[in-house]
C-alpha cells in the first residue's frame, strides 16, 4: 500500500513537472512590429519591451519595410502584426508608393482570420466631429466587417444614437475610435509636472456618450488598461488603447506617445519628472498589453513584473552623477546677454528718469555676474547666435556693434568679479539657433523633402554642406575672431560650441526627421556610388526605384555616413578655431534619426565626449544605445528655474544630478528680472515676492555647494 502510495505521488508530481516542462516549451507567439517612421528600435522601448514579455517580436523599420517583397510577408506566420504611422505616412496616405505598399501588407494580413492588428497613431488633437477614422479610411477599411453597402464611415460625435442594428458594434467602433485619436495622451488632465509642463486639467476623455458607447458594446470594445489599481493621477491619463474584437480579428488602437514613453524621444508633454510615477505608468502600460493579449488568446496571464531593462527607473539613491569618474558639463546656465546692451536713450524719457533706468540696469548686471561666479557654475552657455549676424543671410548684420558692445560689457564685468572674489572663470560656450536668418528672403533653396512626397519648405535638407557652411562654420569663425580681441573677450577664453538643432517657428516640423533626405543631390551622389545611372525619374518614380532594387537600406545608410562625414567636417571646422573644442547639442528630446545618429558619429570623439542637452528626464537607460553605436556622449537634462518655488525645490538640482552627467538652468539671465505673467515668466523661479530676493541668493549658495 504504501510503495502505491509513493509511486501515484511520483507520477502525479512527474505529470505536473512534465506538464509546466511543456508550459515553458511553448514558443511565445510572433507578432510582426512594421515602423513607418522609423529606423530604431529604440524609439519604441519600452514599450517593446513590454511587448516582449509575451510575444517574438520581430521588428521590421521603414526602410527594410521599404525593400521587402510583398512575397516575403506571410501572415500566416504571426499571429500579430503592429503598424507604427507617423504624420509623413498619413500625408502622404493617397499618393506615396511606400503608402500603398504599406496598405497592400495590412490586406495581406487581414485575409486570414484570428490576428491581434495593432494600429498607432501620432498624437492629433482635433475636434472630435472630425472623422478620422472615415480620413484614414484606407488603414482601417481592410480589418473592418463590411457592411452590405460598404463600410459606414459616416458617424460622429454628434449624431451617436443607442439605435440597435446588426452594424451597431462598427458604428460605435467609429464614434469610440475618433474621439481617441481626437484626444490623445497629452490632452488628458496631468497632475503632475514633466520637464517643461506644469499640472495641466487637461480634458476629462470619459464622457457620458463614450460611457454609453462602451456599456452598449462590452463584449466586443473595451477602453485598456482596465481596473488597473494605479492612481488617480495615472487613471486620469487612460485610456491607453482601445480594443476591438471585430469577429473576423482584433483590433488595438494605440497612441505613438504611449510607444514613445520614457523613451529616448519621450515627450517633455506627458512623461513625468518624478521617477516613482514613471514606474507606475510603465505598470499601466504593462497592464494594456497584457489585458490585449489576455483578450486576444481568451486566457488569463498574469500582470508580468516590470522587464528587467525598464529596472533603472527606480530612483538612484547614491546621488552619484553618470560617468562621475570623467570630466563633464556638471552644472550649466544657459543665458542672454541683453541686460548687458548698451543703454538705448529714450527720447521721451526725462534726465532723472534716464539715469534712474541706466541704475537700475547697472544694478541687474552686477547681481546677475554675482550670481554667476558665487554659484561656481562651470558651463556659460551665452546665447548669441553668430550665425544672425555673419551669415551670407543674416537678419541682424546691421547690430554687429551693438551685439559686439554687449559682449564687452559682459565679459569686462565678469573678468572684473573674478578677480575680486578669486575664483575660475566657466567655460564658455557660444550658442548657435540654426534656423534663425530662415525666413521670407532666407528660405533655404535646398528644402528638407521626406520619403512620402512631403515638403518642408522652411527646413533645409540636413545635409547641405552649403548651409551648414554659411549658418554655422564661417558664422563661428568669424565670431570667435572677433571675441579673441582683448578689448571684446577681455581675455576670457571660448572652450565650445553649442548648436541649438530645434528649428523654431517652423510651419511643418522643428526637427529633421527619419524620412527626410529626399532630394536630387542626395539621389544623384547614391546612384554614382552605386554605379547606377537610371535616368531622369519623377518623385515618386525614385522612390519606387528604391524599393523595387531593395536600395532602401543602403540608401539611408548612405545618408547616415554623409551626416556622419558632416559632423566630421563641423568638428574640424570647431579645433581649426578653438584646439580641444567642447561640442554640445540641445535638441527638445534625445533624436536618433539617420542624420542624428551619424552626426554624432562625427562629431564625438573616444577620448572627448559630445555632450547634449534636452529635455529628457532619462538618460541611463539610454546609454546602451550610444554605447553600441560607438558613440561617447554625456547628458544634461533641464532645470527650468519655474520649477523652484521654494526651498525644498532646490534639490530638484541634485535629483536631476542623479540620473545624468549634468544639469541645466533654463534660463539663468531670468534670475534678475522682476515676476511677470507673460510667456517667459516658465523660465523664472516662482519664489513669493516677499521672500524672492533671499530664497535666490540660498539657490545660488546651494549651487555653488552641490
Amino acid at each position: 500500500m504504501f510503495l502505491r502510495k509513493k509511486l501515484t505521488c511520483f507520477f502525479i508530481l512527474f505529470i505536473a513537472i512534465t506538464t509546466k516542462a511543456e508550459q515553458l516549451s511553448i514558443p511565445k507567439p510572433s507578432l510582426i512590429f512594421f515602423d513607418t517612421t522609423n529606423r530604431e528600435l529604440c524609439v519604441n522601448k519600452p514599450f517593446t519591451d513590454v511587448i516582449n514579455q509575451f510575444w517574438n517580436l520581430k521588428y521590421v523599420p521603414l526602410d527594410k519595410m521599404m525593400d521587402m517583397d510583398l512575397s516575403e510577408i506571410r501572415p500566416e506566420d504571426e499571429q500579430s502584426v503592429f503598424f507604427v504611422f507617423g504624420i509623413e505616412f498619413l500625408k502622404g496616405l493617397q499618393s506615396s508608393p511606400i503608402s500603398q505598399k504599406v496598405i497592400q501588407i495590412a490586406k495581406k494580413y487581414s485575409t486570414l482570420p484570428n490576428k491581434l492588428i495593432g494600429l498607432c497613431f501620432p498624437s492629433i488633437t482635433i475636434n472630435p466631429e472630425i472623422n478620422l477614422v472615415a480620413t484614414f479610411k484606407p488603414i482601417f477599411e481592410p480589418f473592418l466587417v463590411p457592411t452590405e453597402n460598404g463600410l459606414d464611415f459616416t458617424f460622429t460625435d454628434t449624431n451617436f444614437t443607442t439605435t440597435h442594428s446588426q452594424n451597431n458594434d462598427l458604428k460605435a467602433f467609429t464614434f469610440l475610435a475618433n474621439n481617441f485619436l481626437a484626444r490623445p495622451l497629452e490632452s488628458r488632465p496631468r497632475k503632475y509636472h514633466t520637464t517643461l509642463s506644469f499640472p495641466n486639467i487637461g480634458m476629462n476623455f470619459y464622457t457620458n456618450q463614450i460611457k454609453q458607447a462602451l456599456a452598449e458594446n462590452k463584449d466586443l470594445l473595451k477602453f485598456l488598461p482596465q481596473s488597473s489599481g494605479s492612481s488617480e493621477i495615472v487613471n486620469e491619463t487612460t485610456p491607453y488603447g482601445l480594443y476591438f474584437n471585430n469577429k473576423n480579428n482584433h483590433i488595438l488602437l494605440v497612441n505613438n506617445s504611449l510607444l514613445s514613453f520614457s523613451g529616448i524621444t519621450e515627450s517633455c508633454h506627458f512623461c513625468p519628472m518624478d521617477f516613482n510615477l514613471r514606474n507606475e505608468f510603465l505598470g499601466a502600460m504593462s497592464n494594456t498589453i497584457t489585458q490585449a493579449t489576455n483578450l486576444f488568446f481568451s486566457s488569463q496571464i498574469n500582470s508580468p513584473s516590470m522587464p528587467k531593462t525598464v529596472s533603472f527607473y527606480k530612483l538612484n539613491t547614491t546621488g552619484q552623477c553618470l560617468n562621475s569618474d570623467e570630466p563633464s558639463l556638471k552644472k550649466t546656465a544657459w543665458m542672454e546677454l541683453n541686460i548687458f546692451e548698451p543703454q538705448d536713450l529714450d527720447v521721451a524719457a526725462t534726465t532723472t528718469q534716464l539715469q534712474s533706468n541706466r541704475n537700475n540696469k547697472i544694478d541687474q548686471q552686477k547681481q546677475l555676474i554675482k550670481y554667476i561666479v558665487n554659484s561656481k557654475i562651470d558651463t556659460l552657455w551665452l546665447s548669441i547666435c553668430p550665425n544672425c549676424y555673419y551669415s551670407p543671410i543674416a537678419r541682424q548684420k546691421d547690430n554687429e556693434k551693438k551685439m559686439l558692445e554687449t559682449v564687452k560689457n559682459f565679459t569686462a564685468q565678469l573678468k572684473n568679479e573674478v578677480k575680486e572674489s578669486n575664483a575660475s572663470f566657466p567655460k564658455i560656450l557660444i550658442g548657435f539657433e540654426i534656423a534663425n536668418n530662415l525666413y521670407d528672403k532666407g528660405l533655404p533653396k535646398i528644402f528638407a523633402v521626406d520619403v512620402y512626397g512631403n515638403n518642408y519648405q522652411d527646413i533645409p535638407d540636413p545635409l547641405d554642406e552649403d548651409f551648414w557652411k554659411n549658418e554655422v562654420k564661417i558664422p563661428f569663425a568669424k565670431f570667435v575672431e572677433q571675441w579673441n580681441k582683448p578689448e571684446i573677450g577681455n581675455n576670457i577664453a571660448i572652450s565650445g560650441v553649442m548648436i541649438d538643432l530645434e528649428m523654431y517657428c517652423r510651419k511643418t516640423s522643428g526637427i529633421f526627421l527619419t524620412t527626410m533626405g529626399i532630394t536630387q543631390n542626395n539621389f544623384t551622389e547614391f546612384f554614382k556610388e552605386q554605379n547606377l545611372k537610371p535616368g531622369p525619374m519623377t518623385f515618386n518614380a525614385g522612390i519606387s526605384f528604391l524599393m523595387n532594387n531593395k536600395l532602401s537600406q543602403k540608401y539611408f545608410t548612405f545618408l547616415e555616413n554623409k551626416a556622419c562625414n558632416l559632423g566630421t567636417q563641423l568638428k574640424n571646422a570647431f579645433e581649426k578655431q578653438i584646439p580641444d573644442c567642447i561640442v554640445a547639442l540641445y535638441m527638445p528630446n534625445i533624436l536618433c534619426s539617420w542624420f542624428y545618429k551619424g552626426l554624432y558619429k562625427g562629431l564625438s570623439r573616444p577620448n572627448q565626449p559630445l555632450y547634449l542637452f534636452s529635455f529628457n528626464a532619462e538618460f541611463g537607460y539610454h546609454k546602451e544605445w550610444f554605447t553600441n553605436n560607438n558613440i561617447k556622449a554625456h547628458h544634461s537634462s533641464v532645470l527650468l528655474l519655474s520649477k523652484l518655488s521654494n526651498s525644498d525645490s532646490f534639490k530638484l538640482t541634485a535629483d536631476i544630478l542623479k540620473h545624468h552627467n549634468g544639469v541645466w538652468l533654463n534660463r539663468f539671465s531670468r534670475l534678475i528680472e522682476p515676476k511677470s505673467n507673460d510667456w517667459t515668466m516658465v523660465e523664472k523661479p516662482m519664489f513669493p515676492e516677499h521672500s524672492r530676493q533671499k530664497l535666490t541668493s540660498d539657490f545660488i549658495e546651494y549651487l555653488s555647494k552641490i
